[in-house]
């Protein structure tokens, strides 16, 4: 009876060790896979961030063009409007100093990492910084975001 005691004693703590590292196991792995889709999830909206800042440097350019012929024509014409005998062209001067653009920028990979709460994803604390930077501009903070720079 002893012996028998003694064996079943012996294969039970041999399951239970069985057991607990099946767990400790399953455990790890689930921590593995989870990092990896945290890492997957990451590049994916740093993929979407950078399209976005890319598209919106493109436009950023194309504005500037804009905003420096528009300053052209303005000083062309007050140097125009100095000069007693107006030219004809004065009409197109103003219609092209008066050209506004507006520029918005590309806020849906940023506002869906902030509104899921991931924002986290983004490891390096720095470019983090920056792109929260960036976007409050967006947001309506610009004044403070330039006073920041």
């Amino acid at each position: 009876m002893r012996i028998l005691r003694s064996k079943t004693l012996r294969s039970g703590l041999v399951e239970l060790l069985i057991v607990v590292i099946g767990i400790l196991l399953a455990v790890q792995i689930d921590g593995w896979n989870q990092g990896r889709l945290d890492r997957e999830t990451a590049a994916f909206y740093l993929t979407r961030i950078e399209e976005d800042l890319r598209r919106d440097s493109t436009a950023l350019v194309r504005l500037r063009g804009i905003a420096l012929r528009g300053m052209a024509t303005t000083d062309r014409l007050l140097r125009a409007l100095d000069d007693p005998s107006l030219p004809d062209s004065a009409g197109i001067w103003i219609r092209n100093a008066r050209g506004v653009s507006f520029f918005e920028p590309r806020v849906s990979a940023y506002q869906d990492m902030v509104s899921t709460g991931r924002l986290d994803l983004i490891r390096d604390v720095t470019l983090r910084d920056r792109l929260v930077q960036y976007h409050e501009v967006h947001n309506g903070d610009w004044l403070v975001a330039w006073s920041n720079h």
